[in-house]
């Protein structure tokens, strides 16, 4: 052994050129020992561990702000929107002698009726060991510990699964608006900016020091005019189903009922290429923004594949077909046009074991999401 760190040393001070070290017998390596359940391997560590290590970290996900409440969405969720009143000439001041009197119009109000259904349902299971627990952990410290790193990881476990659904919701809103979505929804940022400034920069060369910091400032000046664009009340960023009455549906979003969501791998460039040079940085702060690692792999974190749930022109559910999206920047939504939920749930141990010394906790639930297409949305692509 003090051969190897002879030589670790010799490299590490230049005296000897790199070649390969074993290293196997030097470096500690936390691996697997056992079970807790292997009441043999635990009864023997009892005895000789004089300290031990829960490890218990809470995890926070990502998409969080997707999340809703059972009371805010439930299992079957109606949701109704108006479309707006037409205007009529009024005749008050073309009257005549003989005019009839008495003829009034009836108008009644046009809605838009659309429903949320559905959602899939799990359980999990854990289980408790008496006999472990008192072969394998020395008082209620150690108990403590255990059941405080056990919840830990299931709860770790819930949150991955609502980031993993949080995901795919917004990726799937994402596809459904590039389907089905009016062209005003889905910006091209660098050919638009090329049109604009006659310039031909493509993905690669606008990231060049003579050009990222001019073009990051057009992006966040093109950013907040879609943020007041949304805040308008019109139809220009959203899906209007047809009714056969043509009848358009108008939304607003103001400021704080939008979310955005941005890459890291173009935001944190932005940070730390572009902010420290300004001398007011906080005016490119972009509004209620989540920057988000990667959109589906982390190994092409741009790149989105999936095969949609969208609408028809009548409004209707549909299978898309497959969408390929590269160069995906963000999204800027309203927060009702994509959310998810876990509903239904509900936790109840078995009877404890006699035999087997030991019992079981069951629980079980519900999880939903859900896109509303004819929210306000708009799609950023970085090419």
């Amino acid at each position: 052994m003090s051969s190897i760190l002879n030589e670790l040393v010799r490299q590490a001070r230049g005296q000897n050129v790199p070649v390969a070290v074993d290293t196997s017998s030097i470096v500690a390596q936390a691996y697997t020992f056992a079970k807790l359940l292997n009441n043999h391997a635990i009864e023997a560590l009892s005895v000789t561990l004089t300290r031990r290590i829960f490890s218990s970290r809470p995890y926070t996900p990502i998409f969080s702000g997707l999340m809703k409440t059972e009371e805010e969405w439930g299992a079957i969720t109606e949701k109704y929107s108006a479309y707006d009143y037409i205007a009529y000439d009024n005749p008050a001041y073309e009257i005549q002698t003989g005019d009839k009197l008495g003829d009034w119009v009836l108008v009644l109000p046009e809605i838009l009726r659309t429903v949320i259904v559905g959602g899939g349902t799990y359980e999990k299971i854990i289980s408790f060991s008496s006999a472990a627990y008192k072969t394998g952990l020395r008082g209620p410290e150690d108990f403590a510990r255990f059941t405080q790193m056990y919840v830990s990881k299931f709860k770790n476990g819930m949150a991955q699964e609502a980031e993993a659904l949080g995901r795919f919701t917004v990726n799937n809103l994402i596809a459904a608006v590039n389907q089905t979505g009016r062209p005003e929804q889905k910006i091209h940022l660098i050919s638009e900016y090329n049109a604009e400034n006659g310039t031909t920069l493509d993905s690669i060369s606008v990231m060049h020091p003579d050009n990222y910091v001019a073009f990051v400032l057009w992006v966040m000046a093109r950013i907040q005019t879609l943020y007041d664009m949304l805040a308008i009340y019109g139809e220009g960023y959203h899906v209007s189903p047809d009714l056969g009455k043509n009848l358009k549906l108008n939304r607003h979003t103001p400021r704080n009922m939008a979310r955005m969501y941005t890459l890291s791998k173009w935001s944190r460039n932005v940070e730390n290429r572009v902010l420290p040079t300004l001398f007011d940085g906080e005016k490119l702060h972009i509004f209620d923004s989540e920057v988000i690692p990667y959109w589906q792999s982390p190994g092409k974190p741009d790149q989105i594949i999936v095969t949609p749930s969208t609408i028809d022109a009548a409004g209707h559910k549909i299978t898309g077909t497959q969408q390929t999206l590269n160069n995906v920047f963000g999204v800027i939504m309203d927060v009702e046009a994509a959310g998810a939920a876990f509903i239904h749930q509900s936790a109840a141990p078995t009877p404890y074991d006699p035999h087997m010394e030991a019992w079981s906790e069951y629980y079980h639930y519900t999880k939903k999401f859900y896109n509303d297409l004819t929210e306000n949305v708009v799609i950023l692509f970085m090419d």
